[in-house]
């Protein structure tokens, strides 16, 4: 697609200890169909040679800028990757993904057809070294026109498990500028500042559509540190809870689809605790999250085989049945 009357696409990737899969994203981006973009390198303090390797690029290709920063995390990065975006519309890649040549086209063309400001793909997800599942809406595309439509729909998406990634990933979407110019990433949050920066993006949003193609390759992580449970991180799913149920009340929804979404919370915070070597009864951020459930909620967790009501088995003091499961079914 030439650059002609094509509007320019900023694409932001930061960076850090990523030198073993850098080239293999970046070179994804510029072997791109649709020409007329920007792509913004944000170097994080990374200690390794990425840092070089993105300078490698801006030499070798004028649509490649670099910016190097002291390390902040990836929130910060995003974020100087936003104040220094130049497109009319911004997408991230994730610098150990990679994208299909075709992606900045289908996603540009999918936002012209329906003018909205928001795209949201499907995409590959890594279930073992290079086999790939297709993670998608439907097979149709779904177009949602106006605030109620969406606010229908951001419940749908947020009561649905298997749409989460959908609604949380910062990848596989299409931005215009005008939506999010005045949103940034929380800096304070390490575990789930996707969502909150998306939750941001829906209380604003008018008009958006779903695409069934999956142009985007989501390489999973297993040595992600959020898979490590820190005490910060049960501090940050409660700002997660507490700011959905804000959403939801702002914009008069349904309340127990937030219920159901904190108790899935609660439940990760129970599993967490053991996990973790917490002690679930005196550890005093699970007591939190058990005061933000409405009794009767159903817990639920991607992780478990089955469902598991486990806040029932903290309840009622069936503590070492509550760390059997913890421990070998999880």
């Amino acid at each position: 697609m030439t650059t002609e009357n094509n509007p320019l696409i900023t694409v932001i990737v930061p960076v850090y200890k990523v030198e073993k899969y850098l080239s293999r994203c970046v070179d994804s981006i510029l072997a791109q169909t649709y020409t007329n973009f920007e792509c913004i390198l944000v170097d994080d303090g990374s200690p390794d040679n990425s840092p070089a390797i993105c300078d490698e690029y801006a030499k070798k290709d004028n649509r490649v800028r670099v910016i190097h920063k002291v390390n902040g995390g990836v929130s910060s990065a995003r974020n100087a990757g936003l104040d220094a975006a130049k497109g009319e519309w911004v997408c991230f890649v994730d610098s150990d993904d990679w994208v299909e040549k075709n992606y900045l086209e289908v996603m540009v063309s999918a936002a012209e057809k329906y003018n909205c400001d928001l795209v949201i793909s499907g995409f590959k997800e890594q279930i073992h070294n290079e086999m790939f599942a297709l993670n998608y809406y439907s097979k149709e595309e779904h177009y949602f026109k106006n605030k109620t439509e969406v606010l229908k729909e951001f419940c749908k998406l947020r009561k649905k498990s298997k749409f989460a990634s959908l609604l949380h990933a910062p990848f596989n979407k299409l931005y215009s500028i005008s939506l999010i110019k005045n949103i940034r990433y929380n800096t304070n949050v390490n575990m789930g500042e996707d969502y909150l920066y998306n939750l941001k993006v829906f209380d604003t949003l008018v008009s958006f559509v779903i695409i069934p193609d999956c142009p985007y390759f989501y390489r999973y992580n297993f040595d992600s540190a959020t898979k490590v449970v820190k005490e910060k991180n049960f501090a940050d799913n409660l700002i997660i809870t507490d700011e959905t149920y804000n959403f939801f009340e702002k914009n008069r929804l349904n309340k127990k689809v937030a219920d159901d979404f904190a108790a899935t919370m609660a439940n990760w915070a129970a599993i967490a605790c053991i996990k973790g070597n917490y002690d679930i009864n005196n550890f005093d951020y699970f007591k939190k999250f058990r005061n933000l459930i409405t009794c009767g909620a159903l817990v639920r967790s991607i992780n478990v085989p089955g469902r598991f009501v486990v806040l029932f088995l903290y309840k009622f003091h069936f503590n070492k049945l509550l760390i059997w499961i913890c421990n070998h079914l999880i």
